[in-house]
């Protein structure tokens, strides 16, 4: 099959966020089994990194994007184009994601790949790309559209509607919880099938339209190849490892979280132990941390290789008391086998029973739960080894893309019918 893929992001190994890993993956897969064509837009840093991906089979079409890293005069248009985003956002009440990328620039992209051949189907990225599946609907060679949401947007912004403290905390959340409901029903339209990536962002969306009807889970993946295993090192004194990007606000709290409320309860009885804070952002958004922890919390910014930071982790952290979707970082972590230490926000549509991971509810419960693990090497093999399987049985790719071609197939099957029915009704 010929299928497109169309992303916000360019997807490459140092993209440093989860969904854009997923993204890279994903197509890595699909260029294995069919003809793939990425569309995406390309910041000015990117330059090059497209390369990657076509030596490895997918051909990549981007489109140029101004980043908060543009200087000069591209400076100045960055600033023009955030201005007529928030303006947009106000007249057509809608989330600020949806009006960033509702971009002509990207349906013309897509029309001219459309154009120039047959295509069996288009795979749009992020459910705030939602205006471009429903444009990918309408052209005339009628492709299957697959609109991959990542997340349900209302639930992590009820999350943060439930923690606002100040009423204009509240106010903001609560407009923001009813642009993103607003959005949420317009969803099935856009597309042949809505993909969730967790049964509970399908029950959601369920319960927002009414019906089940064209609306499926479908998880994201991770790569089993290639990955170094966890906790090869015995580290005396333990160490604590949680990695994410820190330019995203549940991230974020979690870091305050784990080092404000968590660390200092287990410093109180173990004050050895280490915790590694790695990703995108941590350095330039926690840089104050490192200063104040004795040396015990180490903070890194973006790390190319975390074989090593793995293979020193006693313990994995989630501490994720907001967001939604599902967390590739965790996927991550317990493909290499460690024992993943989560709130149940941070295993969400990945171990919602708890049985590979272990669960924590509060601070407190963080605390004795690292205290018991980093005592006890043989539950954390145990919990690392039941990861690792849990993982390889559910999120491996091949099964992940045999899936979405069992949807592509079932839209197929539904379309040739209701075309029979059709000539059935209006034949002689």
């Amino acid at each position: 099959m010929r299928w497109i893929v169309v992303s916000p992001y360019l997807p490459h190994p140092d993209i440093g966020h989860g969904g854009g890993t997923a993204v890279m993956q994903l197509c890595l897969e699909l260029a294995s089994q069919h003809q793939t064509l990425l569309l995406c837009f390309e910041r000015e840093n990117e330059k090059g990194r497209a390369d990657w991906l076509r030596e490895r089979g997918v051909d990549v079409r981007t489109l140029p994007w101004r980043s908060d890293k543009a200087q000069g005069l591209d400076r100045l248009g960055l600033i023009a184009d955030r201005a007529r985003v928030l303006l947009g956002q106000q007249l057509h009440d809608r989330p600020f994601m949806v009006e960033k990328y509702d971009r002509e620039s990207l349906r013309r992209g897509l029309d001219e790949i459309l154009d120039e051949a047959p295509c069996d189907v288009v795979q749009v990225e992020y459910s705030f790309l939602s205006p471009l599946a429903r444009h990918a609907l309408a052209h005339p060679s009628r492709p299957t559209v697959l609109l991959n949401t990542h997340e349900v947007a209302s639930l992590p912004r009820e999350r943060e509607l439930a923690r606002a403290r100040d009423p204009f905390s509240r106010l903001r959340a609560t407009t923001a919880l009813r642009r993103a409901v607003a959005h949420e029903k317009t969803l099935r339209a856009c597309a042949d099938r809505v993909l969730c990536v967790t049964d509970q962002d399908r029950e959601r969306l369920t319960a927002t339209l009414g019906s089940a009807d064209g609306l499926a889970t479908v998880p994201l993946g991770f790569d089993l190849e290639g990955i170094g295993p966890a906790h090869t090192e015995e580290s005396k004194p333990p160490r604590l490892l949680f990695v994410g990007s820190f330019g995203h606000p549940p991230n974020l709290y979690g870091a305050r979280i784990l080092v404000d409320e968590i660390m200092p309860l287990v410093h109180e009885i173990r004050p050895q132990i280490g915790l590694d804070i790695v990703g995108r952002g941590a350095d330039a958004h926690l840089h104050d941390i490192a200063t104040r922890s004795a040396g015990r919390v180490r903070v890194h910014g973006f790390v190319e290789d975390l074989d090593p930071l793995f293979a020193r982790c006693s313990v994995f952290l989630a501490p994720l008391f907001s967001g939604g979707g599902i967390k590739i970082k965790v996927l991550e972590a317990m493909a290499r086998g460690a024992c993943v230490l989560s709130t149940a926000i941070g295993v969400e549509g990945i171990d919602d029973e708890g049985t590979a991971t272990v669960l924590a509810a509060s601070a407190e419960d963080f605390a004795t739960k690292i205290l018991e693990l980093t005592s006890d090497v043989v539950q954390r093999r145990q919990y690392g080894s039941a990861a690792q399987a849990h993982i390889r049985e559910g999120y491996a790719w091949p099964s992940i893309v045999t899936r979405l071609q069992e949807q592509v197939l079932e839209v197929r099957d539904q379309s040739s019918a209701g075309r029979q029915s059709g000539s059935d009704r209006t034949g002689p």
